[in-house]
């Protein structure tokens, strides 16, 4: 034994000690003085002597530790447990929290500290928290000890408290607190449940009875709905009940009755409310579609109300609506009546309302087409009513008007129309021989002839046409196509007539991830397709989806809705799922595209540009090794996995030695893992085997994933990388990429390297409606500017002397809906911080409006019989002339519509000048006179012409002067010209009026645009206008290039383009009209308008902006690292300067492109490679360096000229 465990120390000399008692105290000390150290610890801290434990671990470690490193963590961890035990057995919160604060840093010690935090919850909890028993202090033991095991105990004890002090105060906001806050604990529902009833009745009795609305009792059955037991929640329920059909009664709109059916239908309750809403939901739609008085209107209430009470309502409704319209048309346009009149009769012919009124109709509307006839109206009557008795007395008196009207004087187009129309007549041969003394060839009128076979087969009548051509032989038929020309048969076009054919592939990732995309694409797909069509394109789509496998969609569709259904219809992959987005790339290669057609290939991913082996096949590249060694992996594990009666240990013994021949990459990552799992020693609970078979099944899954796909990035393969970019050349695609900001390997999403056939575009998914729509705008953008720069035949000759620019192509943006109705104008009533209202008129359904410029149109009351001829806005009103002579004033901001015409007058015109409105017209006794309107007294004023002026004056015209105080001014017999002063109130003669004598006359229809006070131009309708630049001290005389114009429209902000146009032709001018330049390559809209600044255009009932498509300041050339203004980037300078030299038959262009002088021969190659129809001479392009006029980098300015010859028209050629 050693001698160091039998010595003794008398502590306490002279004191003496029985013999018994000395012998029991020499056997302890002997027990725990002998042994190593932890033992006596150990022993110490079981009798309870923690303090001795302690210090006796204290002693020892002073003393050095005998260098024994395991044993000194063992001692540590000894001390730290014998202080634990005395701060716990010491019953002091204090202390066990010194002890937590002194070990809670070290790892070693966390279950000793969690065992300590746990003693320490339950003595706070029963010292402190369970005497104060108040809601702060559970409060503070939850923030303090979030885990311990008494937290359910403490947060029923909470809610208690909390219910007390709640029953105290009386107050729903304390009981309101209590839901709030303890809602969510599911041991403490029962407690949550009765503050929740009391919060209930205090709501009820306090703010619901009170208040009794709407809102109040909606809110009050949201949040207590659930306590079906309470009679409060009945009574709100019927209460609710009754206000809600109050308040739907009371404001009397479809939308209120909608929202009243949506949101009671399923209350049991709500029957009779239901039945009398539905009611009162169709008296209400009956009076709106009256309101609007077309045939849409009723139809769509129809389609909404199918009672027989509803059909009877509406019937009786439309056939009186139909009658007024009827008896008011036909004493004003036979065209209009005969549009009314026609259905009515087609569709109440055996109505049991309408038997004996469709007769009356018909000989109505014939006698008045036979009394004063309009031979279109008449024509088609006929033809609708082939076995009228009357017809005949119709057809003379058509034939008369025809023959009169293309006779004198003789007119080529009249007369081509009398022959086609009336071949049988006497007159027919004499049309013949005037129509070619006129020297015109009715031949060449082809869509004449086209349009009388179509409304030959429109009617199911057999037109007779008879038509001689350029080779003096004569076509009789009717079928377009059979008609031949020169020799050459007319046959249809395989594409729509006028329009570019363009096929949009859509490559889609049927991972769930990009569902969300899947859908905004449906949604913008239907406006993509309205914009491509408005701009000169035949679109054609497919969808090919994306996955694990390529999903081929090889149908084409033309309309948008089945490629959407197409789109929704793709499968959903799983998560797990590896993209083969090169295979499916490769797959829009095999698609069946249009020839000449434009291709287009948008892929939307979330993911890099990955192929699989099958992709690698398909392109006859070997598989790289890694993929072979996979694949042998896989097939070992595969083996592994097929005994499953083997014992555990044996099956993941052959596991293991399948990953230990696998790629070195699966054998690092495994032997990681083993590693990692062979380290911890604490985790007892497991065996190691089992820990180690995590890591071989984890490796297993890798292994068989990567075997079956060989996944790998396109970056990583050079070969594929070629592949794909020849088979993309090949196939002619212009490819975008469309993907999320934030992807951890962005770069390799452009693999294919900056070429001018593949873009990418970024899109945010924070923001759900405009990020990928954006981006599709991005595409449609640029697929417009590159289809428009791209022409397909030659244009006209310039000169060689002319100068071309690289200009920005003008594209039409649709921006709302129009209501129906040939569009006369748009009016908004604004102010500097909102729009109030705008009202559209029209010239066929009257007037319609909608509230702050947005949403649907309503058709404004008692304005459907108003047909508009000129409008004008003055000071939140609308001045409005009808073709019928009646001057209309409409209040902007309440919709207030009042005739102000005046009595016994027969007004000529209404205009404003300088703020006034005036008003001119004849007297009844053949006096010309000129009235203003005075406000104040909501009247008109005549006003006192000068003595001098006598006579009938010519007309009245709005000075352009901008700078002129001149309202309006007149010009007399003798040709003198006075004007009103407006400050004044007094006539004038005026020497400077700001106008050309020439277009003051009466006869001429004058429209007036300016620009600025000093630009300005004046239209007339024959094509001719006015310019000046000096404030209309001097005027030039120019003509359009598309001769007589049906409008025009100027943009008066941002860039000066001013647009007239035709039936046929759009031209605009961006130097307000001093060059001209025809728009050929997007459609004519119907009519022009100036809306808010801008040129606008109705194109098919809807609002199009004409914008320009690209800033050439915002192009860059590759290699630049100058200022940008002037530059220029290679990819879209390529398409714009290979247009110039494809478009004219000689172009001389000059540009500058900032960079190093050695970049000389990169531009060179470049400018020569710009197309392989028209490759400019290596000699006739001159570089030379130009030094700029600031300090900087010196750039390069070059001048291109090429000359393109155009096949020579020959002199017989029929055009």
């Amino acid at each position: 034994m050693d001698a160091s465990c039998l010595r003794v120390t008398i502590k306490r000399p002279g004191t003496v000690y029985p013999l018994r008692r000395s012998l029991m105290a020499l056997s302890v000390l002997i027990a725990y003085s002998c042994g190593p150290i932890n033992v006596r610890m150990e022993r110490l801290i079981e009798g309870g002597h923690y303090r001795d434990a302690a210090e006796a671990g204290y002693d020892w470690l002073r003393a050095g530790g005998n260098g024994q490193a395991a044993q000194t963590e063992r001692v540590e961890l000894l001390i730290a447990t014998a202080r634990m035990k005395a701060a716990i057995s010491s019953k002091d919160v204090e202390k066990i929290a010194a002890f937590r604060r002194v070990y809670g840093t070290e790892d070693r010690f966390s279950k000793l500290v969690a065992h300590a935090l746990e003693r320490e919850s339950v003595l706070y909890l029963e010292t402190v928290a369970r005497p104060r028993d108040s809601v702060i202090v559970y409060r503070r033991f939850r923030e303090t000890y979030p885990e311990t095991s008494v937290l359910a105990q403490v947060q029923e004890l909470e809610v208690r408290a909390a219910l007390r002090d709640a029953r105290a105060l009386k107050s729903a906001d304390a009981y309101k607190r209590i839901r709030l806050n303890y809602g969510t604990w599911s041991n403490t529902r029962t407690l949550t449940r009765v503050a929740i009833r009391e919060e209930a009745k205090l709501v009820y009795e306090t703010h619901v009875r009170i208040q009794d609305d709407l809102i109040s009792h909606q809110e009050f059955r949201s949040i207590f709905g659930a306590l079906t037991e309470l009679p409060s929640i009945q009574l709100v329920r019927d209460r609710e009940l009754q206000l809600a059909l109050d308040r739907a009664k009371a404001e009397d709109m479809l939308i209120v009755y909608d929202q009243f059916i949506t949101t009671y239908t399923s209350w049991p309750e709500s029957k009779r409310a239901l039945k009398e809403i539905r009611r009162l939901r169709a008296r209400r739609a009956l009076k709106d579609a009256m309101a609007i008085g077309t045939r849409s209107a009723f139809d769509s209430f129809r389609r909404q109300h199918t009672d027989p009470t509803s059909i009877d309502a509406v019937d009786k409704a439309e056939i009186k609506s139909m009658f007024q319209m009827f008896e008011t048309a036909i004493r004003n346009s036979h065209r209009i009546a005969l549009g009314i009149g026609r259905p009515f009769i087609e569709k109440y012919r055996n109505h049991r309302f309408l038997k004996d009124a469709v007769d009356p109709v018909k000989t109505q509307l014939q006698q008045r087409l036979v009394d004063l006839p309009d031979r279109w109206s008449a024509r088609l009557f006929r033809l609708a009513y082939p076995n009228e008795p009357g017809n005949q007395e119709l057809l003379k008196a058509e034939m008369a008007l025809a023959w009169s009207e293309a006779s004198q004087p003789a007119d080529p187009e009249k007369l081509l129309d009398y022959v086609l129309w009336y071949p049988q007549s006497d007159t027919a041969q004499q049309a013949e021989e005037l129509l070619f003394k006129t020297g015109q060839k009715p031949v060449g009128d082809t869509v004449r002839v086209h349009v009388a076979h179509t409304v030959s087969k429109a009617l199911g009548q057999r037109i007779q046409a008879s038509i001689t051509g350029c080779d003096g032989q004569r076509h009789i038929g009717l079928p377009a196509h059979s008609f031949r020309l020169n020799g050459r048969n007319m046959k249809p076009a395989s594409d729509t007539p006028g329009r570019s054919p363009i096929d949009i592939v859509f490559l889609v990732d049927l991972s769930g991830s990009l569902l969300s995309e899947r859908t905004q694409i449906i949604t913008n797909l239907a406006q993509m397709d309205a914009d491509l069509r408005v701009n000169g394109l035949n679109p054609r789509y497919s969808v090919v989806g994306f996955a694990k496998s390529v999903v081929e969609q090889r149908s084409w569709f033309n309309e948008p809705k089945p490629v959407a259904d197409a789109m929704s219809q793709l499968p959903l992959s799983s998560l797990q799922a590896h993209e083969d987005s090169v295979g499916a790339l490769l797959a829009t290669t095999r698609l069946n595209y249009r020839d000449q057609a434009f291709r287009v290939v948008v892929m939307v991913t979330d993911e890099p540009l990955t192929f699989t082996a099958a992709t690698m096949a398909k392109a006859k590249i070997k598989r790289p090794k890694n993929c072979a060694q996979a694949a042998k992996t896989a097939a070992c594990l595969k083996a592994c996995k097929g005994s499953k009666k083997r014992p555990a240990q044996t099956r993941f013994a052959c596991i293991d030695r399948c990953v230990k021949t696998a790629s070195t990459d699966h054998k690092k990552a495994y032997l990681a893992c083993i590693k990692r799992v062979s380290e911890v020693k604490s985790d007892n609970t497991r065996p190691l085997l089992e820990r180690k078979a995590e890591c071989l099944e984890r490796v297993d899954v890798t292994a068989i994933g990567t075997a079956a796909e060989c996944r790998q990035p396109l970056a990583k393969a050079p070969k594929v990388k070629a592949s794909l970019r020849r088979s993309l050349s090949r196939a002619g695609l212009q490819a975008y990429f469309l993907h999320p900001t934030g992807l951890s390997r962005e770069t390799e999403l452009e693999p294919l390297g900056k070429v001018s056939w593949a873009r990418r575009f970024k899109y945010s998914r924070m923001d759900k409606s405009k990020g990928l729509a954006q981006s599709l705008r991005r595409v449609l953008n640029d697929i417009l500017g590159t289809h428009l720069v791209r022409p397909k035949t030659l244009r006209n000759s310039w000169s060689t002397k002319a100068k071309l620019e690289i200009k920005r192509p003008l594209l039409w943006h649709k921006v709302s809906g129009l209501p129906p109705g040939r569009l006369l104008d748009l009016y908004r009533i604004e102010d500097r911080q909102r729009c109030h209202r705008e009202y559209a008129l029209t010239d066929t359904t009257g007037i319609f409006f909608r509230e702050a410029c947005t949403g649907p149109w309503t058709s404004l009351e008692k304005s459907e019989h108003i047909r508009p001829k000129t409008a004008f806005s003055n000071a939140n009103s609308i001045w409005i002339l009808t073709h019928g002579g009646q001057v209309y004033r409409l209040e902007g901001l309440t919709g207030h519509l009042e005739e102000t015409t005046p009595q016994g007058i027969r007004v000529g015109d209404v205009v404003e000048g300088h703020g006034t409105v005036f008003l001119h017209g004849i007297k009844t006794n053949d006096a010309f006179g000129v009235w203003t309107w005075n406000t104040d007294k909501s009247a008109w004023t005549e006003s006192a012409l000068p003595v001098e002026l006598g006579g009938l004056q010519t007309g009245v015209f709005v000075p352009t002067n901008a700078v002129s105080q001149h309202g309006v001014c007149l010009q007399s017999s003798s040709e003198d010209v006075w004007c009103y002063q407006t400050q004044k109130g007094a006539w004038k003669r005026s020497l400077s009026t700001g106008l050309p004598q020439d277009f003051i006359k009466p006869e001429t229809s004058v429209i007036a645009l300016s620009k600025t006070h000093t630009a300005g131009l004046v239209f007339a309708p024959d094509g001719t206008f006015y310019r000046t630049i000096s404030g209309g001290r001097g005027w030039r005389h120019h003509e359009t290039p598309l001769g007589p114009i049906k409008s025009v429209a100027l943009s008066r902000l941002g860039k000066a383009d001013v647009c007239a146009s035709n039936k046929t032709t759009l031209f605009c001018s961006a130097d307000l009209g001093r060059t001209w330049t025809k728009l050929d390559r997007i459609k004519v809209p119907d009519v022009l308008i100036e809306y808010q600044g801008h040129v606008h255009g109705v194109i098919n009932g809807s609002l199009y902006r004409l914008e320009r498509m690209l800033d050439r300041r915002a192009y860059a050339f590759a290699s630049s690292v100058s200022p940008t203004d002037g530059l220029i980037r290679s990819a879209d300078a390529k398409r714009y300067l290979a247009s110039s030299f494809l478009s004219n038959q000689h172009t001389s262009v000059q540009v500058s492109v900032h960079g190093m002088s050695s970049q000389r021969s990169r531009i060179q190659a470049w400018l020569l490679g710009l197309s392989g129809d028209a490759r400019p001479a290596d000699s006739r392009v001159d570089f030379g360096p130009v030094q700029p006029a600031v300090s900087g980098r010196s750039y390069v300015q070059f001048t291109v000229s090429t000359s393109v010859d155009q096949p020579e028209v020959g002199a017989g050629r029929c055009r």
